[in-house]
């Protein structure tokens, strides 16, 4: 099979790429690319939470079309093409792995009164989330091989052509694990939530001894059900022990939103030079245009979502700075992204490096105080030249 780049085919030989621009073209990346990085500037920056909170269910919306893209193309797909989709897949699901990581930061009793969050829109992220990650892994460990066989078995990596069911298959082994690893944490607070509320369900703290009454032996299983479900999709965190997190200043709190936002744009732009640099091997002629309808509308969501966010990022700098020239002291900075989060591992390095510098600091002091007294001493010992 030749490795040759797509324009310099010789007869009988297979094109690297199958070049579909319903599935990865210019407008689909584009598209793609902008949503991820408005995603990131909406919910690191901007102030409202309820925005925060829409951009990251459209962005689920996203993902699930993506999701279904692959499904129905998984059999007649080229697995070039197909591993192209599927990354552009998991960095929307890296994505979202990295928000919902990010919420839990936050102490439970922020979560819990917070207006913006539902129980039923968090147990259907929950569950779309896993379930994405798990039909990741399925698809890098079986799935991949039910893709087209004939050609497109070759990518373009940063050394040159590799073979996809090669060992490039295994960024996408340890990748989708990874994901699941992030997901974990995540889960497992959820897990806890649902634990304690069919608990509290089954022994309602009021009256512990209700349900060994004949009143809750007749009371229909159905109804009992449908009760412990409304209360999932209605009811927020069970308790937990909570303590106001150490923030020493408003502007540290501004600053988490900055570098949360630096380090998730970070890594999208690692990504987007990855898989652009693996199209270099099709027709770019052909990827990188606009071939219809499908390759558009894309393309327009994911520019003017870009736009009007930027707009709101304008409008609301404005808007504070306004502000805090009227307030002048009074002035009290908004609450930003991760302005309530917790991080005991990071407290627990920042204290222990402040110990370690007083100790450093108290030291050369007691040494810089020391020393005028040594020479002070020195001095009265000194013998007078007379004495002799």
């Amino acid at each position: 099979m030749s490795q040759r780049p797509a324009g310099t085919l010789a007869a009988g030989d297979c094109r690297p790429l199958l070049d579909q621009p319903e599935l990865y073209g210019l407008g689909v990346r584009v598209g793609t690319y902008t949503q991820w990085l408005g995603t990131i500037l909406t919910v690191c920056l901007v102030h409202d939470p309820q925005e925060r909170e829409s951009m990251r269910n459209v962005n689920y919306a996203f993902a699930f079309a993506e999701w279904v893209a692959l499904v129905n193309q998984n059999r007649s797909i080229w697995p070039a093409d197909a591993v192209i989709v599927t990354f552009l897949f998991m960095g929307t699901l890296t994505l979202l792995c990295m928000l919902e990581v990010f919420d839990r930061m936050r102490s439970h009793e922020a979560r819990r009164n917070d207006p913006n969050r539902t129980g039923g829109a968090e147990l259907g992220r929950i569950v779309l989330l896993g379930g994405f990650i798990l039909w990741e892994i399925w698809w890098w460990f079986e799935g991949i091989y039910h893709t087209l066989r004939d050609c497109g078995t070759f990518i373009y990596y940063y050394g040159g052509p590799v073979q996809v069911l090669g060992n490039f298959k295994l960024i996408g082994r340890i990748w989708a694990p990874l994901l699941l690893v992030l997901f974990l944490p995540v889960f497992e607070k959820f897990r806890n939530f649902m634990k304690r509320s069919h608990r509290n369900f089954r022994h309602p703290r009021e009256d512990p001894a209700a349900g060994k009454g004949e009143g809750a032996a007749a009371q229909p299983r159905i109804l009992r059900w449908i009760e412990f479900w409304a209360q999932v999709f209605s009811a927020a965190e069970g308790e937990g022990e909570h303590y106001e997190p150490e923030i020493p200043n408003p502007e540290t709190k501004q600053r988490r939103g900055l570098y949360s936002a630096l380090l998730l744009g970070i890594g999208a732009f690692i990504l987007i030079i990855f898989l652009e640099v693996m199209l270099a091997y099709g027709d770019v002629e052909q990827i990188n245009s606009i071939s219809g309808v499908g390759d558009t509308i894309p393309m327009v969501i994911g520019c003017g979502d870009m736009m009007m966010i930027l707009w709101t990022l304008k409008e609301q700098r404005q808007t504070e700075l306004e502000r805090r020239r009227l307030e002048g002291p009074e002035y009290r900075y908004p609450k930003t992204f991760l302005y309530d989060a917790e991080f005991p591992l990071v407290e627990k390095c920042k204290s222990g490096v402040r110990n370690i510098w007083r100790r450093i600091a108290g030291r050369s002091d007691q040494a810089q105080d020391d020393q005028p007294q040594q020479e002070q001493s020195g001095a009265n010992q000194e013998p007078h030249p007379h004495a002799q």
